[in-house]
């Protein structure tokens, strides 16, 4: 069993995200790492100012091992959103948080980052007026 198999049967905490992270990262577990991080709740609960270097350091590996951030972390959001039909104002909020990780990364990794391509949550667009926050699905698909 290998040591970042130990922190697989157990609900997700901070503690065990940074360990299992470290685990895959130091043993270049790189598809073990990617799917820690992209995981939506992973993200969440590990995207804390305290662990921005640590989440930059590990998404740098994984950029040079041609791994998509924005591919990614859109998929987990389309599976989250899917499953778990946030309010908008939640959904506003994760997808606040994404975009801040994203801004940080292009500044701590721009010549690895792939082309931007803007993600779609399944045609839904997210608005904000004023504190009002509204989903709607897009009839315009592409």
């Amino acid at each position: 069993m290998k040591y970042a198999d130990l922190f697989l049967k157990k609900p997700p905490t901070l503690r065990i995200i940074e360990e299992q992270c470290f685990g895959c990262y130091n043993g270049l577990l790189i598809q073990r790492l990617k799917e820690t991080l992209s995981n939506l709740q992973n993200f969440l609960l590990f995207f804390k100012q305290e662990n921005y270097l640590k989440i930059f350091k590990y998404w740098g590996l994984l950029l040079k091992n041609n791994c998509d951030p924005v591919q990614e972390l859109n998929k987990s959001l389309e599976f989250f959103e899917l499953h778990h039909k946030p309010i908008p104002k939640d959904l506003f909020l994760i997808v606040a948080q994404l975009s801040r990780f994203f801004m940080g990364l292009s500044e701590i990794e721009p010549d690895d980052l792939p082309e931007f391509r803007h993600p779609k949550i399944m045609n839904l667009i997210i608005t904000k007026f004023g504190r009002e926050v509204k989903t709607v699905y897009n009839q315009n698909q592409n």
